[in-house]
């Protein structure tokens, strides 16, 4: 009887063994491997170019072996607690994979292969048609789907940086905050719901916007999309979304990057809609808890996405890409 966990045991040893093999196979792999992620200059204040910074770091906090480098397409280099490992344009190796935004035309690093990062739809930060100075042989990735009717069409990836000073610290709330922002680039017209006397949100840095939203009891965020409506309900401020032109709720929700890998059916924390705000108040914790689930996701996500674009046979979203880019441009 007591030799009957053996074979067990031994199945156990080989699935190590095994899987130890992989990882060693798996890191000669990305050895002397290059990726370059195309950048504007260092600016916390926008959550796009963090985003950019956090993928680069995600990727070589999860890939040690690979090299990872900023491309600063300004050269300004600047200095940031995020990730600040730059290289030049006369330094980049000729072997590489260079990750561009979507406001990129063509390929100015002449990467022999390229990614793109939708961050926001087209024809918001760029042309409509940008996409047909790409290779369409390029790999395509989104953030979140904007195109929320076709939102089966994509293959998401999304990352999020969460700042870890962000959070309720408790105090009294006697203020209301707004931001404007890119309102213009996603309402035909602008209808104000905020007080005359709340705080204007536009170019606060992080330790600024920390004291800003934990003695504010609203955020009006007219920027739908802006990164913003996050960072103040992890301060315990209710985002308040006004409603865009035939945009529902569910259909704003797709948008969440979180909606893609949760079932939820309603927003919590946030008031999309004024008529939201109560709701938001109840479900605020529950807000909270779904924004730091998916900053723990990203751990998954970036393996997923390394994978793919060191795999050369993987070309599963080419041809999904195109088909969205003509129909986002109709």
């Amino acid at each position: 009887m007591k030799y009957l966990f053996l074979p067990f045991l031994l199945i156990l040893i080989l699935f190590y063994y095994i899987k130890s093999i992989d990882i060693e196979k798996f890191n000669n792999n990305t050895k002397n491997q290059n990726i370059i992620v195309h950048c504007p200059p260092f600016d916390e204040k926008s959550g796009g170019c963090i985003v950019l910074y956090y993928l680069a770091y995600l990727i070589k906090h999860h890939f040690p072996t690979l090299n990872v480098y900023i491309y600063d397409r300004e050269n300004k280099k600047r200095n940031n607690r995020i990730y600040s490992n730059y290289i030049e344009n006369s330094k980049i190796p000729k072997h590489n994979i260079t990750i561009y935004p979507e406001v990129i035309k063509g390929n100015p690093l002449k990467s022999p292969k390229c990614i793109r990062y939708i961050l926001c739809e087209l024809g918001k930060h760029c042309s409509k048609d940008i996409y047909t100075t790409w290779n369409k042989e390029d790999l395509i990735f989104h953030h979140s789907s904007f195109n929320t009717k076709n939102n089966d069409k994509i293959n998401p990836f999304s990352i999020i940086y969460i700042n870890p000073i962000f959070k309720d610290l408790g105090l009294k709330r006697t203020k209301t905050s707004f931001t404007i922002r890119k309102a213009h680039k996603f309402y035909t017209k602008i209808e104000i719901l905020h007080p005359k006397e709340s705080i204007e949100i536009k170019s606060q840095n992080h330790d600024e916007l920390l004291k800003i939203f934990n003695k504010c009891t609203y955020f009006y965020c007219y920027d739908p999309y802006s990164g913003l409506s996050n960072i103040a309900l992890l301060c315990g401020c209710i985002p308040i979304i006004p409603k865009l032109d035939g945009v529902s709720e569910k259909d704003y929700l797709k948008s969440r990057s979180y909606s893609q890998y949760e079932n939820i059916i309603k927003l919590p924390g946030y008031a999309y809609g004024i008529e939201n705000i109560e709701y938001a108040k109840k479900t605020l914790q529950e807000g909270q808890s779904l924004i730091l689930k998916q900053n723990n996701r990203n751990r998954s996500t970036i393996k997923q996405f390394v994978n793919n674009i060191l795999n050369p046979n993987y070309k599963e979203n080419n041809e999904k890409y195109y088909y969205m880019s003509k129909i986002m441009i109709k």
